[in-house]
């Protein structure tokens, strides 16, 4: 353990001066980072980043699961729902950025609310219906729209694998 934490945090930053700003680092899927049992990275979290610096800030995701939340509790993590105002309304606005090209305008506005409803409040989903619309635009009617849509994130991995599946078997 000690090692882990001075391979990943004491030695690199024993050379960095403070930069008069705070720096930003992202560890994505904490929740994957666990090895027969054990997750070294939560505990070097729950444990250790009270002691970095304070302009050094971090952005973790993971998915809620009990013993994440119960080991990161002291450092009041900010916990995004899917379903939150400010998540809905950041999908919104990506909505209506990357579409307004691709939509016409006297629908724009309920094609709009229809994805955000049909996102489910996950911006990996709701990039993947922004690929499709904007590929599938011109033959798209607003009569069969929400009808055409992948049905959910599963369904955007489905399909992706199995054309990954006959491009590979070619």
């Amino acid at each position: 353990r000690v090692l882990f934490r001075s391979l990943l945090f004491k030695e690199p930053l024993s050379s960095v001066r403070d930069p008069e700003h705070n720096m930003l680092m992202v560890i994505d899927g904490l929740d994957e980072s666990e090895f027969k049992g054990r997750n070294e990275l939560l505990d070097v979290i729950a444990n250790h980043f009270c002691k970095l610096p304070v302009w050094i800030r971090f952005f973790v995701t993971t998915r809620p699961e009990r013993n994440i939340t119960e080991k990161l509790k002291l450092l009041k993590p900010f916990l995004l729902e899917p379903t939150d105002e400010m998540n809905l309304k950041d999908i919104k606005t990506f909505f209506e950025r990357r579409l307004q090209p691709a939509v016409k305008p006297d629908n724009f506005e309920s094609i709009v609310t229809m994805l955000v409803a049909k996102s489910e409040g996950l911006m990996l989903y709701a990039y993947f219906l922004v690929l499709y619309v904007e590929e599938k635009a011109s033959s798209l009617h607003q009569a069969n729209f929400d009808v055409s849509l992948p049905l959910g994130i599963s369904s955007v991995y489905h399909t992706y694998f199995r054309s990954e599946e006959r491009r590979v078997g070619k």
